[in-house]
């Protein structure tokens, strides 16, 4: 009691006081992150590139961990959960998915690391973050860096990701949530439309290879039906009529179909 006393006598009592007497009172992250402020993604983005992220714990007692991003669409986190044994280290990698270069919502790339010790007994990973105490958890979080391999210049372009996007942990949970970026939205239903026009095509392209074989059909036989009625040994005029009412048939028929 003594000791928030005189906290609150050092801080005072505005709004930013009490903040940074919070952020005093989050525990400290015990996992040790490699690297432990950015994750650099080497273009071209044309291609999956894959970042990596160590966590090693030095304590003597299991961590659990969780791996969060702001771009779930953008990224796959393989693993994105466990258990970290003591004295024991973990590599993560990090695949961003192929783009054409660096996306309009950079601003919104950013990760972080959430852990807690693991309680004893059986760990549910599934639902151990809804029942830790939210001071039981600890967090780091990582900038993202797009970086090009060569510029005109021949130096490296880095676009690095400004820390304004915030995640939803307990201290946050009433201001911004992360979100998966509109623009990954967009993308779906460009794919979605462009799968349709191109079955509309395959479609098309099979009708058109269908009245082109009829159509060469009726070519021929047209051609045949000449040879006969130029032919001295013709036949009679009544099977000209009835080949000449079937070759109009048949247009009818190719016709229909056109239209």
């Amino acid at each position: 009691m003594h000791s928030l006393k005189y906290d609150l006598f050092r801080y005072g009592t505005d709004l930013d006081s009490c903040k940074a007497l919070m952020s005093e009172a989050k525990p400290a992250q015990v996992l040790q992150l490699e690297p432990a402020k950015e994750l650099v993604f080497q273009g071209p983005f044309t291609d999956i590139v894959n970042a990596h992220l160590q966590l090693k714990n030095p304590t003597e007692r299991p961590v659990c961990f969780k791996v969060k991003t702001t771009a779930p669409k953008q990224y796959c986190v393989r693993p994105n959960s466990g258990v970290l044994p003591p004295s024991s280290s973990k590599t993560i990698t990090v695949m961003l998915q192929p783009m054409d270069g660096v996306p309009t919502d950079v601003a919104r790339h950013k990760f972080m690391v959430q852990t807690c010790f693991c309680p004893p007994g059986d760990v549910d990973l599934d639902n151990i973050w809804k029942t830790i105490p939210p001071n039981e958890l600890m967090y780091s979080k990582l900038m993202v860096v797009f970086q090009q391999r060569t510029s005109e210049h021949g130096g490296a372009v880095r676009e690095e990701v400004p820390s304004a996007v915030a995640f939803n942990t307990p201290q946050n949970a009433g201001n911004n949530r992360a979100s998966a970026s509109p623009g990954g939205n967009r993308v779906s239903e460009l794919e979605e439309k462009l799968k349709s026009e191109t079955d509309l095509r395959l479609k098309s392209e099979k009708e058109r290879a269908i009245l082109q074989h009829d159509l060469d059909e009726l070519f021929s036989k047209h051609a045949k039906l000449q040879q006969a009625m130029q032919s001295p040994e013709g036949g009679t005029p009544t099977i000209q009529v009835i080949l000449l009412a079937i070759a109009a048939l048949l247009v009818g028929l190719i016709v229909g179909k056109l239209f």
